[in-house]
């Protein structure tokens, strides 16, 4: 039909041309999934956009008539200095603003609270949740003043609850947890201070000042909700060992 093969090669060209003219492949980028946090950390999510927080908090770091003031000894722990004076170790880390355990050292001095009982004031502006991991307890501070404190259950060994100076970032006044063994709808007064971390209400089980959970911080639902009213988002919230 066409002679000129060449002239057959340019008009199929110009052709297949004119067909994919204006059709630009497109490539369709679709925006991340917001990461929800609905899992305790035995699935640990990514934390969403970075708040603005409130400055790391100064503490009660002067001694008192009352209190003791003692130098750390090489092979000393949080601990063992805790028990040498019958003060909650968390008390202790309260007094000296020491938000890891571990970071004690030879010659440092201390500060021994005076009382067993009542943690030590701490000097904070605002409102400030202490969480004490050995006495099972949750404190709520307000402007260096403590306001409240409950009975709570906090990670068990084999998921234990995450340590130091967070934030409360998101809050749910009911949402759904899930993990590898649980699967726990209407979770109540949910508040997200680090990934899957919360401090939340707990229905299923009266167990509280037992170490119990998936690493969150529980409390009796009537608590938990008072809690979850009283505080704003960003509260600092300080988990002590």
């Amino acid at each position: 039909m066409f002679k000129n093969k060449r002239l057959f090669v340019l008009l199929i060209f110009l052709f297949l041309s004119l067909c994919s003219c204006g059709k630009a492949v497109a490539t369709e980028e679709f925006p991340p999934t917001e990461a929800v946090p609905n899992v305790e950390p035995t699935f640990l999510i990514v934390t969403p956009e970075p708040i603005s927080p409130t400055p790391i908090p100064t503490f009660t770091l002067e001694p008192t008539e009352t209190t003791k003031s003692y130098v750390v000894k090489s092979g000393d722990t949080l601990w063992s200095i805790s028990q040498e004076f019958g003060i909650p170790m968390s008390f202790i880390a309260l007094q000296n603003g020491i938000i890891n355990a571990n970071e004690i050292y030879a010659d440092d001095t201390l500060i021994i609270p005076d009382s067993a009982e009542i943690p030590p004031e701490i000097s904070v502006a605002g409102k400030f949740i202490v969480v004490d991991l050995s006495l099972q307890k949750v404190y709520a501070y307000e402007d260096g003043q403590l306001v409240a404190d409950f009975l709570a259950s906090t990670g068990k060994p084999s998921t234990p609850t995450v340590q130091g100076l967070f934030y409360v970032y998101l809050k749910y006044e009911e949402t759904r947890m899930v993990g590898p063994d649980y699967d726990t709808p209407d979770v109540p007064w949910t508040m997200y201070f680090f990934q899957g971390y919360a401090l939340h209400g707990a229905y299923w089980h009266n167990n509280f000042g037992t170490p119990v959970s998936h690493g969150c911080v529980n409390f009796p639902v009537a608590d938990a909700e008072w809690l979850y009213h009283w505080t704003p988002m960003e509260t600092p919230v300080l988990v002590l060992p």
